[in-house]
């Protein structure tokens, strides 16, 4: 989906906004700022990624659009805060949590509860396709899934297993 799609609050079509503040408190704020943007933008596209050349990055109405760099570094605050992680072998591509790993894990954990799943195995794959549809994680790309069952693991909840080409898996404690 464009941009266009979701209405982006009025300070995506405020200039400074496209080139990062050098005064480190303006830079907070304006950080501050992109990952509130960000995080809203990704949960009313429900999108999973955001990658230094997305769309949000840029305003054509008033010719502005954020240097790479720039993006790196804002995405890197989005990584910072437990809202997002990189990509693995990249710094221009971030999975985004628009709800924190531990809140998507809480999700996970209690659907696995309420199904049944408490001492048995599932893959990763039944987590994230179409058995959880209506459920706020339906989509969710496995790798970000592997990630907050990763969370329920370091909880002592759930025990994440490697199982080669066959995908990856989980037994709920």
């Amino acid at each position: 989906m464009a941009t266009s799609d979701v209405k982006l609050p009025e300070i995506h079509a405020f200039p400074p906004m496209y080139t990062l503040q050098p005064v480190p408190e303006t830079r907070a704020k304006q950080c501050e700022l992109w990952t509130s943007l960000l995080l809203d933008y990704c949960k009313a596209q429900r999108q999973w990624a955001l990658s230094v050349d997305d769309a949000v990055f840029a305003n054509k109405g008033i010719n502005r659009k954020m240097a790479a760099g720039d993006v790196q570094v804002v995405l890197g605050e989005l990584v910072k805060g437990g809202h997002a992680e990189w990509v693995k072998g990249s710094k221009t591509k971030c999975w985004v949590f628009w709800r924190t790993i531990n809140e998507w894990a809480t999700d996970i954990y209690t659907y696995a509860n309420e199904e049944g799943h408490i001492g048995t195995v599932c893959t990763v794959y039944e987590l994230s396709a179409d058995g959880v549809q209506g459920k706020p994680w339906a989509g969710m790309p496995e790798e970000m899934v592997k990630a907050v069952l990763t969370g329920l693991e370091k909880q002592g909840k759930a025990e994440v297993i490697e199982m080669g080409d066959d995908g990856d898996g989980v037994k709920f404690l």
